[in-house]
């Protein structure tokens, strides 16, 4: 019977509409998700990082000043490497050789280990915002007293400018990374101590989706750092391309962040009454 075709046909056609309605809506959703990821980057993240200008640049003057702590107090007292130079550490700068040599023959799996290892760090320095602070600024002065005394170590060896050349490339973003990371850490902390406008529970659920913004944004900093530290830091590239490559990638990360999302900041300010 001819007319029997006809609610096939209109089921196809009904089919096909839902097929076409699903792809739209995917479609609409992938974009949507492309768009935020993209106003994440280009405006939300560097707006979030100089936000949180005070916590990040405490974060970096603890981590600094513990630096300049560890190495002078290894200088004196070279007793207290012990607590922050290994063994093999010790060894290889007595032999006149940087310990990290052997990156270059695992850099592929070196890579994503070290990427892996300092943003385990750098979530723990952050998370341990949670503990008024306390956590978080511990963690940054052990690591700064660590390099401070590594530094001591290598200077009293000899050893001193080869460890300069090995961490000013990739120390170019990861060393930030961690400072960013300990003052979106401060951040939270700030909320619990310092209330400034609302309550406690207020003030950090909005300062804690601001520092979880900040925190994913160091992932690609420290992917990019985690590479360049295998291929490039242990390699046997000139120290003064290896300080330019640093030197770039620090002002323009320095650029990006003071930059990029101010005409957005701009026009939030103007329609505040």
């Amino acid at each position: 019977m001819p007319g029997c075709a006809f609610p096939i046909i209109e089921s196809l056609e009904n089919s096909n509409n839902s097929l076409a309605t699903r792809h739209s809506i995917l479609y609409q959703a992938g974009r949507a998700r492309s768009s935020n990821w993209t106003k994440f980057w280009r405006e939300t993240w560097p707006r979030q990082v100089r936000g949180a200008a005070r916590p990040i640049l405490l974060a970096t003057a603890v981590f600094w000043a513990c630096t300049a702590l560890g190495f002078f107090l290894a200088i004196e007292n070279p007793v207290l490497e012990n607590f922050f130079v290994s063994r093999e550490m010790r060894e290889a700068i007595s032999s006149k050789r940087l310990w990290t040599e052997s990156l270059t023959r695992t850099a592929p799996t070196a890579s994503s280990g070290i990427a892996t290892n300092n943003l385990r760090v750098s979530i723990l320095i952050w998370g341990l915002g949670l503990s008024f602070g306390i956590g978080t600024l511990w963690l940054l002065a052990y690591n700064g007293l660590m390099l401070g005394a590594v530094a001591a170590a290598c200077l009293r060896e000899g050893m001193l400018l080869p460890l300069t050349e090995f961490v000013v490339a990739h120390g170019s973003l990861e060393l930030p990374a961690i400072w960013i990371s300990g003052g979106a850490g401060l951040l939270m902390a700030q909320a619990i101590v310092f209330p400034e406008r609302y309550s406690r529970s207020v003030e950090l659920r909005l300062k804690g989706r601001s520092s979880v913004q900040i925190i994913v944004g160091i992932v690609p900093m420290l992917l990019v750092a985690g590479a360049i530290e295998a291929f490039i830091s242990p390699s046997k590239i000139s120290g003064v391309a290896k300080a330019l490559l640093g030197l770039s990638l620090a002002l323009a990360l320095l650029g990006y962040i003071l930059t990029f999302g101010q005409q957005s900041s701009d026009q939030a300010s103007q329609r505040v009454p």
